[in-house]
């Protein structure tokens, strides 16, 4: 058998793999010798998404056999060089090089060096013929998702990466085969909740007054019934996933009443603002455990049969005027709403407050769930602390979406391009594996993405970096789905993750098209308008860290249903060090610095900071801006001027696609 590996494991693995992804029927003799037809048809499975039409598998080839013909080595290597975008070598020490057609040289070499395929003695046998599990296994060594699989993987304990967490909501319980180690799961199905609203003695439902544009359903603007708090939250919301997940998901919700209460609200026991009232960073467990509420909640749902079903997640909503409950956040497993309820099946509580209804209205339900489904926050709460964010040296405006601007949902909840990148997309399994082109050698390659926005049609393109779990992602955005009345700059999206570094510290990064930030107000506007496109008026940009180019090279081939890219990668990964220059002290515990490069999503383990020699405690980024950086520390560190006047040097150890920077002094 054509393996590198001779393991039963690897042949289990491949025909395993290929049974899995619907490439081959699982009668196919194993043995038998594969046609060319054959082999056409596993390619088309293999490609449904792709780029490529069918006439292009053997376009520009000669004397290819016909359908009915056996397949060959040759064209087998020449066709998956060419529809999995490959780059060709000329081989090495090959004995029969010269019965190789012309058209496969190359092909045949690319495969032998990456040791996708064997040469026996030196002989690569071009025109023996090919049985299915030698096809299965070629095809597998080969495959990029599978060449790629152990690099999109961070090395800690937090990973951005298809594995789910074992307390995240599974909505497909069926485990999917992998073309790696781990236990892959799909969130595609049902997410299954049920809703409470909650009021206190001293903010009671029917007192709400409303005026934040919360409509109730007698088109009132004022929530006031259990039934006005269910419509303004759910039926957005579901309509929300449905669209965003291209129909995989259904967001079902049941709305339990109370029904000896005027507005279907739970009463608590103790009063909100004596007992229960909170901003961020204080106690947003007390007021669950609210021990009145408990008890009815138990009663009216041992009372109905309608609520003797399974449930994922609990939403508790306070009502609209109980400020004292200040934001909605939610915990990831089911401790909370199991106890509330006298259950065991919740996996998750969501808190809705009074953020949602002054700013985030129905989408702040969505975020929170989306958490259940283990996406994490693209925004920071601070650097060095709950709750703040990041403020602009000139404006004094604080920004928490530094790392991606307006795009995506679990960035900015209020988004211009709320839908999800297709990153998450792809991790939740709502974008196939065969819609995902992935280039693991360098090369140029085109490519023809269609909006994220609306299914069918590659969706993005991953490029996978030297250190593992790093990716430099182009996707195309329009305005279609969520993104149709609120998309700014329509384009080529492109962005780096860092499946290492965990989420409010920046583990995704979109590429900033204006580093000095000419033209636009802030980081913010910057980040909003850089997509490649009609939309901005630039067609290329050349990323030096992560080695990529990407180019419309004709503004034609932008179209609304689709975009064509030309992507030029030489692997120059980790080659490019930042420069840091200019540092100083602001004050005893602050560093400000000039940087050469964007080094947004640096995470503060990577800041090495020395005081003669030794390491300064506390270390933590205080702001960080394209060309520019602050980390603070703990101020017994630098207790006078002397400690300020002695070796105090600065270095960022190799992160993302960048290298380590040089050490710099620290000067008054």
């Amino acid at each position: 058998m054509d393996t590198v590996s001779t393991s039963i494991n690897m042949e289990k693995k491949a025909i395993s793999y290929a049974y899995s992804k619907g490439w081959i029927d699982k009668d196919i003799e194993l043995t038998d010798i594969v046609t060319v037809g054959e082999f056409t048809n596993i390619i088309k499975k293999i490609q449904r998404f792709s780029s490529y039409t069918d006439e292009d598998i053997y376009a520009g080839l000669n004397n290819i056999p016909s359908n009915n013909s056996p397949l060959t080595r040759e064209l087998l290597a020449k066709v998956l060089v060419k529809v999995f975008k490959l780059p060709g070598v000329y081989p090495k020490d090959i004995k029969d090089l010269s019965q190789i057609s012309n058209w496969a040289v190359e092909a045949v070499g690319l495969m032998l060096e990456e040791g996708y395929m064997a040469a026996e003695d030196g002989f690569f046998n071009p025109k023996g013929h090919i049985t299915y599990a030698e096809l299965l296994q070629v095809i597998f060594n080969s495959y990029p998702l599978k060449v790629a699989w152990d690099k999109l993987t961070g090395e800690g304990g937090f990973s951005m990466w298809h594995n789910m967490s074992n307390h995240a909501l599974i909505l497909d319980p069926d485990p999917h085969e992998s073309p790696g180690d781990g236990v892959l799961y799909k969130q595609i199905g049902d997410i299954r909740g049920l809703m409470i609203v909650i009021d206190f003695d001293d903010a009671r439902g029917e007192d709400n007054t409303g005026g934040n544009g919360n409509y109730a359903l007698n088109g009132v603007d004022c929530l006031i019934n259990a039934e006005d708090y269910y419509h303004f939250l759910y039926p957005d919301a579901a309509k929300f996933f449905h669209t965003i997940s291209y129909g995989k998901v259904n967001f079902k919700m049941d709305l339990l009443k109370d029904p000896d209460t005027p507005t279907g609200a739970f009463r608590m026991g103790k009063s909100l603002y004596d007992n229960y009232a909170f901003d961020r960073g204080g106690d947003v467990i007390k007021y669950l455990k609210d021990e009145v509420m408990i008890k009815r909640v138990q009663e009216v749902l041992a009372s109905s049969k309608e609520y003797d079903k399974s449930y994922d997640i609990l939403y508790v909503v306070a009502v609209e005027n109980a400020k004292g409950i200040s934001y909605g956040p939610m915990d990831l497993h089911g401790e909370y709403a199991n106890a509330i309820t006298s259950r065991s099946s919740f996996k998750a509580l969501v808190r809705i407050g009074l953020d949602s209804y002054v700013k985030w209205k129905y989408k702040a339900m969505i975020h929170e769930t989306t958490h259940a489904l283990n996406i994490v926050d693209f925004y920071i709460s601070s650097f060095s602390g709950p709750g703040g964010g990041q403020e602009d040296p000139i404006t004094g405006k604080r920004d928490i979406f530094p790392y991606c601007g307006d795009f995506d949902y679990m960035g900015n909840i209020a988004a211009q391009g709320p839908d999800l990148f297709a990153w998450n997309k792809w991790r939740l399994g709502w974008i196939e594996d065969n819609q995902v082109d992935i280039i693991n050698h360098k090369g140029t390659s085109t490519h023809i993405l269609t909006p994220i926005e609306v299914e069918g049609g590659t969706k993005m393109v991953v490029i996978p970096g030297d250190i593992k779990g790093v990716a430099f992602i182009i996707e195309y955005r329009q305005r279609f789905g969520v993104d149709a009345d609120t998309l700014l700059y329509p384009g080529i999206l492109m962005y780096k993750i860092d499946c290492n570094v965990p989420s409010l510290h920046g583990p995704l990064v979109t590429v900033n098209l204006y580093p000095d930030l000419k033209g636009k107000g802030s980081l913010r506007d910057a980040l909003n308008a850089s997509t490649l496109g009609k939309a901005s008026g630039i067609w290329e940009y050349y990323d030096e860290a992560a080695g990529v180019k990407v180019s419309i090279e004709d503004p034609s081939d932008e179209r609304p249903e689709s975009c064509k890219i030309k992507v030029e990668y030489n692997n120059k990964s980790n080659s490019v060090s930042p420069t840091l220059y200019h540092a100083k002290f602001i004050n005893p515990s602050t560093i400000e610095f000039k940087t050469s490069h964007d080094l947004r999503g640096v995470s503060k383990d990577k800041i090495i900071l020395t005081k003669d020699g030794k390491p300064v405690t506390g270390v933590a980024i205080n702001q960080v801006l394209p060309r520019s950086m602050r980390i603070s520390f703990d101020e017994e560190n630098f207790k006078t001027r002397k400690d300020m006047e002695s070796r105090v040097e600065l270095t960022i150890d190799q992160f993302s696609f960048y290298g380590r920077s040089n050490t710099c002094q620290v000067s008054l």
